[in-house]
Order: structure tokens, then sequence, then C-alpha cells
């Protein structure tokens, strides 16, 4: 018994069909003002203003060639102030540092675009909040000098294609004197895993819980911290709003540009042949 997949151009045609086909329909399309693709990052938030000494989630307000101006929920970030944060954990030198417990308080919340988030301090704080505009993270300040491990966060997702997002990037830098201020370049980057990440297709009206979160990895590779300084933890890439990070690294290719590639070099070998038959 044989099989004949017809003529070998004809099978190169379709071939790229297929290739371009996928690629275009894995390219996310991105809209101003709304979430790439209706995906969506939560992250477990901690409003008690009296949160550990020297920790505070933070906004950034403005980028520029020397780094980003941050407006802070703590103010200006001193050894002593407190304020609200997001719940963090890591160790330095391999010993648990003090952490931010998540603040318990979850949210309904309610339809896609609006600010009626019931009760109002509650989680989850997502990046496309509708008072967000711009990345966000936790500063803390370091009580130990040596390696940094162990870093979480507690995120939820929400993507409607129903599987966990990919494209978040995590940075770490050192916060500037003064404590309103980074530099323009990221001690540490690294792309974010959300494979753990609880993931729903809807927040609509969705009542949310401590359940809906879970610890997600931010392994910041090759990092050693100085006690007395404070660091800050930010995000970035496609699935966040607002400016790019200051020195933030351009991520490996997604597979659908390299299925476009692929497609690419598929048609200049049948053209080339087609020119040589012509020839």
């Amino acid at each position: 018994m044989s099989f004949s997949f017809g003529r070998p151009h004809s099978l190169a045609r379709r071939l790229v069909v297929c290739l371009l086909a996928a690629a275009l329909f894995s390219i996310p399309a991105f809209a101003s003002g709304n979430p790439p693709n209706g995906i969506n990052i939560g992250f477990d938030f901690n409003w008690n203003n009296n949160g550990p000494a020297g920790y505070t989630a933070s906004f950034i307000t403005a980028v520029s060639g020397s780094g980003a101006t941050l407006n802070n929920c703590a103010g200006p970030v001193t050894s002593s102030s407190t304020g609200c944060n997001f719940a963090l954990s890591y160790s330095i030198g391999g010993v648990p540092q003090t952490s931010v417990a998540p603040g318990g308080v979850y949210g309904n919340f309610g339809s896609p675009g609006t600010c009626n988030q019931n009760p109002a301090n509650s989680a989850p704080l997502t990046f496309w909040n509708c008072f967000n505009t711009d990345s966000f993270g936790q500063i803390f300040l370091a009580s130990a000098s040596g390696a940094l491990s162990g870093v979480t966060m507690q995120m939820t997702c929400l993507n409607p294609a129903g599987t966990p997002p990919t494209g978040l990037v995590a940075l770490l830098y050192q916060v500037n004197a003064g404590g309103a201020s980074i530099g323009a370049t990221p001690l540490a980057q690294t792309n974010v895993n959300l494979s753990g990440c609880p993931t729903a297709t809807s927040w609509t009206n969705k009542q949310f819980s401590a359940a809906d979160f879970a610890s997600v990895p931010l392994n910041f590779a090759g990092v050693n911290v100085t006690s007395g300084n404070f660091y800050a933890i930010y995000f970035g890439g496609p699935l966040v709003p607002g400016s790019t990070l200051p020195g933030i690294q351009p991520t490996p290719a997604p597979r659908s540009l390299i299925l476009v590639v692929i497609a690419l070099i598929v048609v200049g070998f049948l053209y080339r042949g087609r020119l040589l038959r012509h020839a």
C-alpha cells in the first residue's frame, strides 16, 4: 500500500499556509487600555498600613533615561516607614526573612472595565485595575547580607483561553537614596513561570478567596543583597500596562515568531526553486 502527498511544491505551499495561520493565531493583539487578549494577573494584597518596617507596595509613576520615580504606599521608604504591601516572601543567605502575609480580605471583581470591586480595599490588585496605568511591585529592606533566594509573590491569573499566561517578566532594582526612585539598570531580570498560577477563564462577578492564589517563584539568579539597603521588584513585558521599565532586556522570541520565520524560509526556498526552473 502506498500513500501520495501530492507534488512537493504543492505540499510546501500547504505547509507555508499552515505555519502562517498557526503563527498569526498565536500572536497576541494588544489594545491600548485593555488587557492583552483578556489576560490579567492579580496579586494578593495586604491593605494594612502597619506592615513590616521598611516594606511598601510601590507604583511606577514616570520612566526616564536615568530610571523611574515611584509612588509608594509608605511614601519615600525609610527603615521605620510602614505601609500597605503585596504578599511577599524571600530568603537571604538561605535564611527566611520577614515576609508579608496575605491581607485575608477578598473581593468580588464585578464587571470587566469597572471599578466596583467589593469591598474596595480587597484582593486581588491587578495590572489592569481601573486606577493602575503602569508597573507596580514591592519594596523591601534587607536586614542581612548575602545571596537572595526563594522570592515568591501570591498571584492569580485570568486567561479566556484557559491556559496559564506567558510573557511576564520580573526585575529587581536597588532603591535610590531618598526612597522614591530607582536607577536605570536592574540588578536582575527573570521570566516569570506562571504554570502554577490558578487560572480562570473569567473574573466577571467572581468572588475571590485565598484558594484562588498561589505562591509564584521569582527566580533572580546570582543576586547578592546588602543589609540596610532597599530593593524593589517590578514587573514588565506585554502583560503589563504603561511605560517600559528601565533597563529591561528583550525576552526570547515567542513560538509564534519562530513559526513565522520558518514559514518565510520555506517560502524563500519555494520561490528560489521556481526561479531556477524558469532560468
